[in-house]
């Protein structure tokens, strides 16, 4: 089992609600569509080579139940872990393609205990 983490957004966004509402952690950007389908468009666009190899680690990475923690900021609100099969496998998304400005097609099931710390 891995811990990993994920921000709620860029300190001017928060998706939140949203992450927990919906069961998912999002990340951007996802326009250049499905990453194990394309991943050469990632690396030769202009997308930062740090956050390319994220997105790929992350399409990659997690497996059923390893735990995720949601942060806002440095916060941790929530505590989750990725979901057993089928449910744990990366996914491109075009629904999620704006998320308050936010282009994050990209998304992983979040669900299972969730722990919510109070504010």
């Amino acid at each position: 089992m891995r811990i990993w983490q994920v921000a709620a957004g860029d300190g001017a966004r928060d998706c939140s609600n949203l992450f927990l509402m919906h069961d998912v952690m999002l990340i951007s950007p996802g326009g250049l569509g499905h990453f194990g389908e394309g991943k050469d468009r990632y690396y030769v666009s202009n997308v930062e080579k740090g956050i390319v190899d994220q997105i790929a680690n992350f399409h990659s990475g997690p497996i059923s139940g390893d735990v995720v923690l949601l942060r806002k900021g440095k916060r941790v609100i929530a505590i989750g872990k990725i979901p057993d099969p089928p449910n744990d496998e990366y996914q491109w998304d075009e629904s999620f393609g704006d998320v308050l400005g936010w282009d994050s097609d990209i998304v992983a099931e979040f669900n299972g205990r969730k722990v919510l710390f109070p504010s």
